[in-house]
């Protein structure tokens, strides 16, 4: 095949075909200059999957995608995606313990100790009109996943002031 665009009619309406060689010679320039791919396809009408897998046939190393530096980034820094355990929050990218949440974690801690199963301690908190993380009322299962992470000794308060 030729790199030039064959050009197709059909009744009123003309279509135009590229042929893989023609679209690396207009694309690479551009991603050489430093575009990135949607720029690329918003200048070319060409789609973005087929500049990338074009750009990679011809033999062109690709740039890091900046989300993909982002998330390096944050990893490096200590923030991650889920939420810390309750009791606890994120500063400056470190696990660190939450004032507001600290205090009922430390409660649950000692009924716990003292042989108060999830339920009851569920029911004291709500009596007591301790809001949950969410700000709603405690339930069975959320002092369940609190009292499975002490047992299995995943929540560390060593070097914390207990006293918050």
């Amino acid at each position: 095949m030729t790199t030039r665009e064959h050009c197709y009619y059909h009744d009123t309406t003309q279509f135009y075909v590229l042929v893989k060689e023609d679209i690396f010679s207009r694309v690479a320039p551009l991603y050489e200059k430093g575009l990135s791919l949607r720029d690329i396809q918003t200048q070319t009408d060409i789609s973005k999957t087929t500049i990338r897998k074009t750009l990679l046939k011809g033999g062109v190393n690709l740039r890091e995608n900046r989300s993909t530096s982002l998330l390096k980034e944050w990893k490096t820094t200590g923030k991650q995606a889920a939420l810390p355990p309750y009791g606890f929050g994120y500063l400056q990218g470190k696990v660190v313990p939450n004032p507001k949440e600290f205090k009922t974690l430390l409660l649950i801690r000692k009924l716990w100790q003292k042989g108060v199963n999830a339920n009851a301690i569920a029911t004291k908190l709500n009596s007591q009109r301790i809001p949950s993380r969410m700000a709603k009322e405690w339930s069975w299962n959320a002092v369940k996943n609190i009292l499975d992470r002490l047992k299995k000794n995943q929540i560390n308060f060593s070097g914390v002031d207990h006293e918050l």
